[in-house]
């Protein structure tokens, strides 16, 4: 690496350092506010041109593969939960456990309400739990909501299965679980834009430019349209326009389209224009 990347390096670091660091807002789960992080310091790499273009996409690949980032925080309390559930239904009816976990659900979301004048303590404990989620929504967040409901069964749940399995096995089960979880999306997601057709439109589309201009097809391509529209540079405009108006049915991807066809035309006569001008 040149030596006067290194401070663009070091800015890149610091970005991702600081989303680590700076606590997630209270409406945002904490996988969204890593990957934004992750997501603003490759944009910012590809900008200051810290590696080449290819470098820093596989790396960003590799991260989200690698680390699960990609994973949400709800998938993995609902996998923890799951995990505890099946190591306390060995010893226990799952009726016991729901009737006490409802009450441990409506005990937590009481005390963590300000306003509890509206509330009808004497209906059903369904009703009830749904009455007091929704006015601690309202006061706070539905992130906020579903964090404390899915934290308050996964306490309830480890405090049960405290009863016949160590603390160590407990979080070595859960651990196994959720790293199986992150693996399993982290790939998923990593890989999931090369099956997307669109991507590999645009892919085709500038093989398909650069052996346009290699050949020299292109520049033959370019004089012809010079011949025609390059009387005046208005011409090359309303011809430029016609066309893309032309291929836009027929093109499904505006990116492509405008990245990898119209700018090709414009390069491809760019030259030849400049050159007839000077002559």
């Amino acid at each position: 690496m040149q030596k006067r990347k290194i401070p663009h390096l070091i800015i890149f670091i610091l970005v991702v350092l600081a989303f680590f660091i700076i606590p997630a807002p209270i409406s945002l789960e904490y996988n969204a506010w890593i990957f934004l992080g992750l997501f603003i310091a490759v944009i910012l790499a590809v900008i200051l041109q810290v590696m080449p273009l290819g470098a820093i996409c596989l790396i960003a690949i590799a991260i989200v593969a690698l680390s699960g980032i990609s994973t949400k925080d709800s998938d993995i309390r609902l996998n923890h939960i799951r995990s505890l559930e099946n190591l306390v239904l060995k010893d226990n009816t799952k009726e016991n456990i729901n009737l006490s976990l409802e009450t441990a659900i409506i005990k937590a979301l009481n005390n963590a309400i300000n306003d509890k004048n509206k509330i009808n303590f004497n209906q059903d404990t369904k009703e009830l739990i749904n009455e007091l989620s929704t006015i601690y929504t309202k006061e706070r967040s539905k992130v906020m909501n579903d964090r404390l409901i899915s934290s308050t069964k996964i306490e309830f749940l480890n405090e049960l299965a405290l009863q016949n399995h160590s603390q160590e096995e407990i979080d070595k089960i859960v651990y196994e679980n959720i790293s199986k979880l992150k693996s399993s999306t982290g790939i998923k997601d990593a890989l999931s834009g090369f099956s997307n057709s669109l991507i590999w439109l645009i892919v085709v589309s500038v093989m398909v430019a650069r052996g346009v201009i290699k050949t020299g097809l292109g520049a033959r391509i370019a004089y012809y349209f010079i011949g025609i529209f390059g009387k005046k540079t208005i011409g090359i405009a309303y011809a430029s326009a016609i066309t893309e108006t032309i291929l836009a049915p027929v093109t499904p991807s505006n990116t492509a389209r405008a990245g990898a066809i119209i700018i090709l035309l414009y390069k491809l006569f760019h030259k030849p224009l400049n050159q007839a001008l000077k002559n």
